[in-house]
C-alpha cells in the first residue's frame, strides 16, 4: 500500500516543547522531523541560551532521552533535508520490504560483488527465492522512484 504525503498545519495554544524554545530565545530550523516518537530538529541561538535550553530540555525529558550534536547551521540544514527526504522515501516501503532490503544490504546481497546468494538471503528472511527476489526488486524500484520524483 503506497503512503501519500499531506501538508498539515496544526495550531496548538499551549505546548511545553515550544514554551521551552520561547523561554530561551531559541529558534528551530525546519524541517522538524518526528520519526517513531523521536523528535529530530536543529536549534540555534547564542551559546549561553543554547546551554540553558539543552539543560532544561534534558531536565524535562530526561538526560538519556536527549542527544545533542553541535554542528553549523548550514550542516544542520543539509542534514535535516537529507534525513527528511530519506524518511519520506523509506516511508513508501512496507515494513516487510524495509526488513528484507535491510537484510539484503547487511548481508552483502546488494554489493557489486555479492557476499551472499539469493538462496542464503531467502533462508535468512524466511521467504521463497522468487518471493525474496521480487520483494528486493520492488523495494529498490520504490526507493529509486522516490529519489527521482523528489529530485525533479
Amino acid at each position: 500500500m503506497a503512503r501519500e504525503g499531506t501538508l498539515v498545519l496544526a495550531l496548538k495554544e499551549r505546548c511545553e516543547f515550544y514554551e521551552l524554545i520561547e523561554n530561551y530565545g531559541i529558534s528551530i530550523l525546519t524541517p522538524y522531523v518526528i520519526d517513531r516518537g523521536c523528535r529530530i530538529f536543529c536549534v540555534y541561538g547564542n551559546s549561553e541560551d543554547l546551554e540553558k535550553y539543552i539543560d532544561n530540555l534534558e531536565a524535562y525529558y530526561g538526560k538519556n532521552c536527549v542527544s545533542v550534536k553541535k554542528i553549523s547551521i548550514f550542516e544542520c540544514l543539509r542534514s535535516q533535508m537529507r534525513d527528511s527526504i530519506a524518511l519520506f522515501v523509506l516511508s513508501t516501503l512496507t515494513e516487510r520490504e524495509r526488513e528484507v532490503l535491510l537484510r539484503a544490504y547487511r548481508l552483502g546481497y546488494l554489493s557489486p560483488r555479492r557476499k551472499t546468494s539469493l538462496r542464503e538471503l531467502s533462508l535468512e528472511v524466511g521467504l521463497a527465492k522468487p518471493t525474496t527476489s521480487i520483494m528486493v526488486r520492488k523495494a529498490l524500484r520504490k526507493l529509486v522512484q522516490g529519489v527521482f520524483e523528489t529530485a525533479t
